[in-house]
């Protein structure tokens, strides 16, 4: 509603919080034929990760869908190019939901991965009988981590130019969840610890509520981010 490129990057400008903020929005896009069909839901966006059902060892274990997705000729083992097109079934291995909030316009920012992803780096969390600390393990069946890897992890190993994905050679990278519930201690692990509690208790929570066989019980939520504020971020359930 506001234009190309008018949006000062210090602004006081925000995403719809309120029906009293929806309803411009509605005006607008009624005004360019278009009906708001869920205005109480406010501002929101998605974006999600997959991998072909065929990569995985338990395809049944993950979210699916049907998808075209682009194929890459891949004779140069430095450089893959598109080459054309191809349906394939898909596993959903995370998925962003960011939406706009009562108090946070800026929008929250919420996370989910697959159970099978990574390991996770030590965390501490506060269990019922006091501090517990988790040390990392990096032995299993990781879709992204060699069992018993030591590392060194989340190197960057390929980059996309614009016409092929490049890499000495292309390949995957081992993968470590840094922060594995999303925690920033600044300086103080019992904050941290505390924060990693409310995520983790919000999750068994949920998880538990879900029919056995629901697929949805192999995700779970690493946390949310927001920035209301200025910089400061915190990360919670």
């Amino acid at each position: 509603m506001q234009g190309a490129a008018v949006i000062p990057f210090n602004t006081t400008i925000t995403f719809p919080r309120t029906a009293a903020e929806v309803a411009p929005v509605v005006t607008f896009a009624s005004g360019k034929g278009h009906t708001i069909l869920d205005q109480i839901a406010l501002a929101i966006e998605t974006k999600s990760s997959w991998m072909a059902a065929t990569a995985v060892p338990n395809p049944n274990d993950y979210v699916q869908v049907n998808a075209v997705v682009p194929t890459f000729n891949k004779s140069n083992p430095n450089s893959w190019v598109p080459n054309g097109q191809a349906t394939l079934s898909l596993v959903m291995l995370g998925i962003h939901v960011v939406g706009s909030t009562n108090g946070h316009g800026e929008m929250v920012w919420a996370r989910s991965r697959h159970l099978g992803n990574a390991p996770n780096a030590t965390y501490a969390y506060t269990s019922t009988t006091g501090l517990k600390t988790i040390a990392q393990n990096t032995v299993g069946a990781w879709l992204f981590t060699p069992s018993g890897s030591a590392g060194p992890f989340n190197t960057t190993s390929n980059s996309w130019t614009g016409s092929a994905i490049t890499g000495s050679p292309v390949g995957p990278a081992a993968v470590l969840r840094a922060k594995p519930w999303g925690s920033n201690d600044g300086g103080n692990p019992a904050n941290a610890a505390g924060l990693n509690t409310q995520v983790i208790a919000a999750n068994a929570s949920v998880i538990s509520q879900l029919n056995a066989a629901d697929v949805r019980r192999k995700y779970f939520q690493l946390g949310t981010t927001w920035t209301i504020g200025g910089c400061r971020t915190q990360r919670r359930q």
